[in-house]
């Protein structure tokens, strides 16, 4: 049921900017960078009203990048990285987020694992695919079954062990289109 959810979330606003690489290089305004300070902040309304309003952007900016990076690294609060996972589907630039994503592969609640590996899930660029494969290897069965099903839909392939995906991958990486 998730996945049947965020399918019809993709297709209703369309996903095909999940595609494009546009950190915005642009000198951070001081509106965005009081927001961006407001991310972290002890009062949950300020910090979840602050990602929501940033989320409003069609890309994020390099300063949000490395705020919601710091923060899945850093935070404890599942209900905050689960608020900034939720804007990052929102974003045309979700392949700059893919470091932070990776980190909360590992996270100790399920769900952020579970929201992390959809949204590298539908990043249509190699180095979300190499990301894919290393995760064929992870501890969380979801996370792996999530995996292989991105790697299945994206490439038209079926394998049965991470070491046959990840030699298709090693032949198939430099010319592989989505």
């Amino acid at each position: 049921m998730k996945k049947i959810s965020l399918i019809f979330l993709l297709l209703l606003f369309g996903c095909s900017g999940t595609t494009k690489q546009i950190i915005k290089k642009s000198p951070v305004d001081s509106n965005e960078q009081k927001l961006i300070n407001q991310i972290s902040s002890e009062n949950d309304k300020v910090g979840l009203r602050a990602i929501a309003i940033l989320g409003r952007q069609d890309d994020a900016s390099e300063a949000v990048v490395q705020k919601y990076e710091y923060m899945f690294r850093n935070y404890k609060d599942y209900n905050r990285i689960e608020a900034l996972l939720d804007a990052i589907y929102m974003y045309n630039n979700q392949i700059d987020f893919l470091a932070g994503l990776k980190v909360c592969l590992n996270r100790e609640n399920e769900d952020i694992r579970d929201q992390a590996i959809d949204i590298i899930g539908g990043i249509e660029y190699t180095e979300a695919m190499d990301v894919l494969i290393k995760a064929l290897s992870n501890e969380d069965p979801n996370v792996r079954e999530e995996a292989e099903f991105a790697l299945e839909m994206h490439s038209d392939e079926e394998f049965k062990t991470p070491a046959e995906w990840e030699k298709w991958w090693k032949e198939n990486r430099a010319g592989f289109k989505f």
